[in-house]
């Protein structure tokens, strides 16, 4: 992410092609761009107006500091890097990301000496994150931490319950504060005993969340810029809706959602990873 509180950003000869200035530091000599990198750093700036380049200064000498590596950004979030290296065939340009990484046999960049090559990987490979991957990612993150949560529900109310008599739950429901008595004075931690209650009252709201999810009954939101991306159940195929084209119902629940906290559920209503993700029970709250 850019850093707006400990940098200014200076602009390189392109708005969108800047340099970090710290503002606690600022550098006591000028700051240029490498000219190794120069070449693939002012056409990509151009080429792709709608990404930002920036870097720090890292190579220092007696008249100034030049900046050898670009990391590049669209809508704030890190999508790759741009840098240079010697060869024996001269310099190569060294582009970098996640995406590349994983294709990668040997090595974490790609590397070519050719500026119109390099653009083309740049355009490939820095590319916004398509619908469905976003929303992969972001059903992977929620799948551990809703089934965590309720998990961690789930044993705590199960461990209490051990407290008393396993088979008997629905008598020692029914007469709790007899049953809780009696166990506590034969030897049971009052602490164990005496939060069943909430803990069955915490588990009675996370248990239809998480099967909801696991039976795809329900609906994954994110929130993507000023859009919801909504995957309907089992439907791979994403919705891209506007706030005026959520329905009432799936509306309604996300501004819930929107008033707990991160990895918290609400019965009958869903679930909240995050301040964007979200998922959705059907049915009505």
């Amino acid at each position: 992410m850019l850093n707006d509180i400990d940098f200014d950003y200076i602009d390189l000869g392109l708005p969108n092609l800047v340099w970090a200035k710290s503002k606690a530091t600022p550098p006591s000599k000028p700051v240029t761009l490498s000219m190794r990198l120069a070449p693939l750093a002012y056409e990509a700036a151009k080429k792709f107006p709608r990404w930002k380049f920036m870097g720090l200064p890292s190579l220092g000498y007696d008249d100034r500091n030049e900046v050898a590596k670009l990391n590049v950004y669209e809508n704030r979030e890190k999508i790759g890097t741009i840098s240079t290296s010697q060869t024996r065939q001269g310099t190569k340009y060294v582009i970098g990301n996640e995406r590349i990484k994983k294709t990668r046999k040997r090595g974490n960049y790609a590397e070519t000496g050719d500026l119109k090559k390099a653009l083309k990987l740049m355009a490939k490979s820095f590319g916004g994150k398509t619908t469905t991957e976003k929303l992969n990612e972001a059903n992977a993150k929620l799948s551990g931490q809703l089934h965590g949560g309720n998990q961690s529900k789930q044993a705590a109310y199960a461990g209490a319950m051990h407290a008393l008599k396993r088979d008997l739950d629905d008598y020692i429901l029914a007469n709790l504060e007899e049953v809780s008595a009696a166990a506590i004075a034969a030897g049971a931690k009052p602490s164990a005993i005496n939060s069943i209650p909430q803990m069955k009252e915490d588990y009675d709201t996370t248990l239809p969340i998480a099967r909801a999810y696991s039976t795809y009954n329900g609906s994954l939101v994110l929130l993507s810029g000023g859009d919801y991306l909504v995957r309907e159940g089992e439907d791979e195929s994403p919705l891209i809706l506007s706030s005026e084209q959520l329905p009432s119902d799936l509306k309604g629940k996300i501004g819930l959602l929107k008033l707990l906290e991160d990895n918290h559920f609400m019965k009958d209503v869903g679930y909240r990873l995050d301040a964007t993700t979200f998922f959705i029970v059907r049915g009505e709250p």
